[in-house]
């Protein structure tokens, strides 16, 4: 019986555990990333949300002028180049100069992907 306890007390440390980053994924489901054409979050910019793909080469922010972004909690971005041979993925985080890994102004497309909170730890992880 004993042993039945802990494990009920364990489960629902687990759930309570999952509850609280629910709670705060809830909160960040309506945000959505955004692509901003100058560094620091200036200039002409474009959003994006759930799973989608722009094309930044005929977006509001071409590939010319990409040149910071906003990521949220839950959403990882993929950016590619033209030819589509090199890419680069992006978690949470605000990327005020992309340059700084050699990713200013060099983006073709961009994946973006929606994950829940338990998908998100996993993914992110492998970033």
């Amino acid at each position: 019986m004993r042993f039945t306890a802990r494990r009920l007390i364990a489960s629902l440390s687990v759930l309570g555990l999952l509850a609280t980053q629910s709670t705060a994924f809830v909160a960040d489901e309506q945000k959505k990333v955004e692509f901003f054409e100058g560094k620091e979050f200036v200039g002409a910019s474009e959003s994006a949300k759930d799973d989608t793909t722009i094309d930044l080469t005929k977006s509001k922010v071409s590939a010319d002028g990409l040149s910071s972004i906003k990521v949220p909690y839950g959403y990882i971005v993929k950016l590619t180049e033209k030819s589509g041979h090199e890419s680069i993925l992006l978690s949470e985080g605000n990327y005020n100069d992309p340059g700084k890994f050699g990713w200013d102004n060099y983006a073709a497309t961009a994946e973006v992907k929606h994950y829940s909170a338990l998908e998100y730890e996993l993914q992110a992880a492998r970033v």
